[in-house]
């Protein structure tokens, strides 16, 4: 059980539907989410071939079948958060070095005297307001990978030091390309930042290929969250443990998401319509609402006469680096209400791994 999955039940435990509603909207939002992803790669990778064979014909649901070719013996190899640092840290470098691309590109080509820019267009309506504040939601939509990002961390209380780089950075890119992309286009903007430079095939090409890789990552480290939450309901005493059978069971889910999330993804004619409603209805709740009431929810529940501590899954053979004299008695002392802090220590934005650039 993934640590976001034992908060839920730890909260919502006497509410069985409720918990069962929360799980269903956390985690297949999350699934539907992955599947949007294999699209965004094949079409970052029709973009990429576009730009230098022009008169090539690639299809969205080749690109996409071939993306899932490339992420399988990824997805299958890593189980665990804590063995993705580095490649989060190289997708956030991949997309500051992607939008960097454009915005050089957007300067050098200079404004055009046709563009248009307003303070308040005439053509601005509700529809196009929601929409936009959608995409705003969904780009900071990973509140609920927080508690799984704390509990792998070792000091999980040092979460929000990251804020200090982390969140001026996210809004101040947000910012850049909104400003740049509007200045530059006007009223003519592109949905897609990357759609601006569409007139020069090497930026294209490398842009295209950099957000390929950028959203092969975020898929990556998503489905290390839902493989090991679905591992959990199938077979809990299998999620920790270092075995050939264990990581076998773990791969052949990570691949059975990945099969029906091309599926999903290729056959439903409206997908993109559903995720927009889906996205539009449960983003706001799962980010903003869910992780805030769970943290009140433990620390009530933590007051409570009687109450179980959540204590963190530990592999025996695990080697425990911090505390060399650690033992049974010290888990079993762990304070209830620390170890709530650990899960829940503050509900604010890390990464924005798992959303598109958009303006």
């Amino acid at each position: 059980m993934t640590a976001c999955g034992v908060l839920i039940l730890f909260v919502l435990n006497q509410r069985r539907g409720v918990s069962t509603f929360v799980y269903v909207a956390v985690y297949g939002y999350a699934f539907l989410g992955n599947a949007s992803y294999l699209l965004v790669m094949g079409q970052s990778l029709q973009s990429a071939i576009a730009s230098v064979l022009p008169t090539y014909q690639f299809c969205l649901p080749v690109a996409a079948a071939f993306a899932c070719l490339l992420l399988a013996p990824l997805i299958v190899g890593v189980r665990n958060l804590v063995d993705s640092i580095w490649v989060c840290l190289g997708n956030m470098l991949l997309l500051v070095a992607a939008i960097a691309v454009v915005v050089v590109e957007l300067i050098e080509t200079g404004r055009s005297n046709n563009t248009e820019t307003f303070v308040w267009p005439d053509t601005l309506d509700f529809t196009i307001v929601f929409g936009a504040a959608t995409n705003i939601v969904y780009a900071y939509a990973g509140h609920w990978m927080y508690f799984e990002i704390m509990e792998e961390m070792s000091e999980p209380l040092d979460f929000p030091k990251i804020f200090y780089i982390n969140g001026p950075a996210m809004v101040g890119m947000y910012l850049l390309v909104a400003c740049v992309g509007y200045y530059f286009s006007g009223v003519h903007t592109p949905p897609d930042f990357i759609d601006s430079i569409h007139d020069k095939p090497a930026s294209m090409f490398a842009v295209s290929t950099m957000l390929f890789i950028h959203v092969a990552f975020v898929y990556f480290v998503k489905s290390i969250v839902l493989s090991r939450f679905f591992h959990g309901l199938l077979a809990p005493a299998k999620v920790e443990e270092k075995s050939c059978s264990a990581h076998l069971q773990y791969g052949a889910i990570a691949l059975v998401m990945l099969v029906a999330g091309y599926v999903f993804a290729n056959l439903i004619p409206f997908f993109d319509e559903m995720l927009g409603l889906i996205g539009g209805l449960l983003a706001g709740p799962i980010s903003f609402l869910f992780p805030v009431l769970f943290f009140f929810g433990a620390m009530k529940k933590a007051y409570s006469p009687g109450v179980e501590p959540i204590r963190r899954q530990r592999n025996p053979s695990e080697k425990r680096d911090r505390d060399e004299d650690y033992n049974e008695e010290d888990e079993n002392a762990i304070d209830p209400t620390a170890e709530l802090f650990r899960m829940s220590a503050m509900c604010s934005r890390v990464e924005c791994i798992c959303s598109r650039v958009e303006c």
